[in-house]
């Protein structure tokens, strides 16, 4: 009988040390040696484009938001203003400031933005013809319904500033992880942060405010305003794009290199005009 009882006590003591002492590791289960994927990069990013003008005292909630979507969705969401329309046009001393380009005005032309009453935005650009313009309060179901998509392709980039020469300089890779369409157009454009203005502010008393600072401004395009062809005859699955383009900051801009972003997308030319992927990169001053 004690024979019995210590063997038992034996087995008991076996059984409870290899429980215990073996790490209970739970799903999911990670493979040694294998390096880590950035799986952010092959998710598709949304370009949040929002029309305004200095004169709009309804467009700074708009930026706000804008700003607030930014905060929460990250990197994924690449935000640009276009000044265009006539609550754009300057005007007087206190708005005699000028923020329209001719790429902005192009595009407000052709898309309709500013007829159909400032603050609108357009989100990747996505319903065009149908729906594309959406009000301030449509934007985030517009930005989730962009990011739940699976990406087309994924953009790398590049930027840097020298100083000697007010040249900038844009590194590009494009990598298509699904088939593409002939007229897709790849566009390269410079945006601006921090520029302290006058902006119209109905929710203020006075409603004209000598300090606000505008964001997201774009200033121009490196490659003009719809881009350029990537491959006129079809794009493939696993076909890959690079090079290096320069652009020299014109003289008389008071642009501040510092503050600079550069925003690339490729987009569907002369169809459905949907911006299927968007990067942006900093300027890297040298």
């Amino acid at each position: 009988m004690k024979n019995i009882l210590k063997s038992s006590l034996a087995i008991a003591f076996v059984l409870s040390f290899l429980l215990f002492s073996c790490d209970v590791i739970s799903p999911p289960y990670e493979e040694k040696g294998k390096p880590n994927v950035d799986t952010n990069k092959y998710k598709r990013n949304v370009l949040l484009e929002e029309y305004t003008g200095a004169k709009c005292g309804n467009c700074p909630s708009a930026a706000e938001l804008a700003t607030t979507l930014h905060e929460h969705y990250g990197d994924r969401l690449v935000l640009m203003t276009v000044h265009a329309g006539g609550y754009a046009k300057p005007k007087g001393t206190k708005y005699s400031y000028d923020f329209r380009t001719p790429e902005g005005d192009e595009y407000d032309s052709f898309f309709g933005n500013s007829k159909a009453g400032n603050p609108n935005g357009m989100i990747s650009r996505v319903g065009y013809s149908q729906d594309h313009i959406k009000r301030k309060g449509d934007w985030e179901a517009a930005i989730k319904n962009v990011l739940s998509e699976k990406a087309k392709l994924v953009i790398d980039l590049d930027a840097s500033y020298t100083a000697s020469s007010k040249e900038i300089s844009v590194d590009y890779k494009i990598e298509y992880v699904a088939n593409g369409n002939a007229n897709d157009n790849f566009v390269i454009l410079i945006v601006e942060d921090s520029i302290i203005k006058y902006q119209t502010d109905y929710r203020k008393h006075p409603s004209d405010i000598p300090d606000y600072v505008h964001m997201h401004i774009l200033r121009a395009s490196i490659n003009g305003a719809w881009g350029q062809p990537l491959n006129a005859q079809g794009i493939n699955k696993g076909d890959k794009f690079e090079d290096n383009v320069k652009y020299t900051i014109p003289a008389g801009k008071d642009w501040v290199p510092k503050h600079l972003t550069i925003i690339a997308f490729v987009y569907d030319k002369d169809d459905s005009y949907e911006v299927w992927q968007v990067q942006q990169a900093h300027l890297k001053i040298k």
